[in-house]
């Protein structure tokens, strides 16, 4: 052998070969590989592990159980009897079909987490407890807050998947888990739109049930305080992530309502975007209806804030058409103050304008409500139209054109159905009687009012005559 290593000049030596190669790893980069492992495990720890484990036959499970159920548990054991059977149960119990109930929805839960205990595996503790964050508000969430606590009394392991649920067990066990937690979060000056990180949860849990009671309760806790501003913001973050309207209208009807006597106007309009990005616009009764359990208290807190929010939105398009279309001061300032009387708006203008106006993303979802072509114009030319009470009121973008007043019922008051109009439906006759001459002695229900110096002072007097409002 040592002559054929000769011949093909071949020396290898195993020992030689590990001491010339151990120094290719310099001590400095065996402690950063160190450093970086001890950041992953950090990493890992500080994350909760629970995946969501869908049953490829999850169907078949639900629809097995469900039609043995009422034939009793012996029925069901003789179907449901090994661990593997009873692990894809119970990640099967918040899985429903067509109009049946999901199973924990059901009278026959209580024959469901008998089988889980005749075949009991710690592994199951997660789809238990996935289904109890989902349906934490319906009454069989008090069978899995008592099956679960009794299993975690026991558990005495460290799986970084159960460790989490057992170190804050008392969120999830008690009826009062979510205000508890509320209040922890409150106390321990942590925020709400961070809760699944803190509780070591996964982001699919955002939307769960269990978050919407604590998200509610926190917002109830702190919107008395006097320092109930340095929250608002974590509240819309969370509401950002849960994305439940339901959630959403309880917590913001209470936040839109606390900020009115607060002059913080990027609060205002923070809670604005927020408003309109997750219930949707305040005239569509169908995105405010109440919830299912709200009180009559609820309900009529949330139709307030609905009219501010109207009002709002009315501030919103008004702003934006006086500001950079007619760009006059004088009247943005004059018809705000009149936002809260305008049951009904709409700018009309050149078709161009419109895709003009689209980069303004927090009204970008109302245009096709609130913008209408007008013909027989310039691309310059635009108005807008409003209704308060009984009345229609037509200003244009050149404050050069009169104020035109018509009365709803007018023949000629422009047809407001229509997404289309032209000028001539706007001003069908330019001799229209004036509103009120300058020196305010003659004055109509109806007609075109001419700007002059003090104009304010004689339009406010006619609204106030003629509509009741000031």
């Amino acid at each position: 052998m040592n002559e054929i290593k000769q011949l093909l000049h071949f020396d290898f030596a195993a020992d030689q070969f590990v001491a010339h190669g151990a120094p290719l790893i310099s001590r400095e980069t065996r402690k950063r590989l160190e450093l970086t492992r001890r950041k992953l495990e950090e990493v890992s720890s500080n994350h909760f592990n629970l995946a969501v484990h869908v049953p490829p036959d999850r169907g078949t499970v639900y629809r097995t159980f469900l039609q043995l159920a009422p034939q009793g548990i012996d029925t069901l054991r003789q179907v449901f009897h090994t661990a593997r059977q009873i692990r894809r149960l119970a990640w099967s119990l918040h899985y429903r079909e067509d109009d049946l109930p999901a199973i924990v929805c059901s009278d026959f839960l209580p024959l469901a987490l008998q089988l889980i205990t005749d075949q009991w595996r710690y592994g199951m503790t997660l789809g238990l407890f996935d289904t109890l964050l989902r349906h934490w508000d319906h009454p069989n969430a008090g069978l899995l807050r008592t099956f679960l606590a009794d299993k975690l009394q026991h558990y005495t392991r460290k799986s970084p998947s159960i460790l989490p649920i057992k170190e804050n067990e008392r969120f999830y066990t008690e009826e009062s888990g979510t205000d508890l937690l509320a209040i922890h979060l409150i106390h321990n000056q942590q925020r709400l739109s961070t809760v699944w990180q803190s509780l070591h949860l996964p982001d699919h849990m955002h939307g769960y049930a269990y978050f919407a009671e604590t998200g509610i309760a926190f917002t109830q806790r702190v919107l008395p305080a006097l320092q109930f501003e340095q929250y608002i913001p974590d509240i819309l973050a969370f509401l950002y992530l849960h994305q439940r309207r339901d959630t959403t209208k309880q917590c913001l009807s209470k936040v839109i309502l606390r900020i009115q006597g607060s002059d913080n106007l990027e609060l205002h309009k923070q809670v604005k975007s927020a408003t309109f990005d997750l219930i949707g616009d305040p005239n569509n009764d169908v995105y405010w209806k109440p919830w299912k359990k709200a009180n009559q208290q609820e309900k009529e807190a949330l139709k307030k804030a609905q009219r501010i929010a109207r009002e709002w939105l009315t501030e919103e398009f008004i702003a934006l058409f006086f500001a950079q279309l007619a760009m006059d001061k004088e009247r943005e300032d004059f018809w705000i103050s009149y936002a809260p009387h305008v049951s009904w708006f709409r700018i009309f203008g050149h078709p161009a304008l419109k895709d003009h106006f689209l980069h303004e993303k927090h009204l970008r979802p109302f245009w096709e409500t609130r913008f209408g072509f007008l013909l027989g114009t310039e691309k310059e030319e635009s108005a807008l139209v409003m209704v308060i009470k009984n009345h229609a009121f037509i200003e244009f973008s050149n404050s050069a054109e009169p104020f035109y007043a018509y009365k709803l019922s007018n023949p000629l008051c422009p047809d407001l159905s229509r997404n289309t109009l032209s000028v001539q439906d706007l001003r069908p006759y330019r001799d229209m009687p004036l509103l009120m001459n300058r020196e305010g002695n003659v004055v109509r229900s109806e007609g075109k009012f001419l700007r002059h110096t003090g104009w304010q002072k004689f339009l406010t007097w006619w609204l106030q005559q003629y509509l009741g409002i000031s």
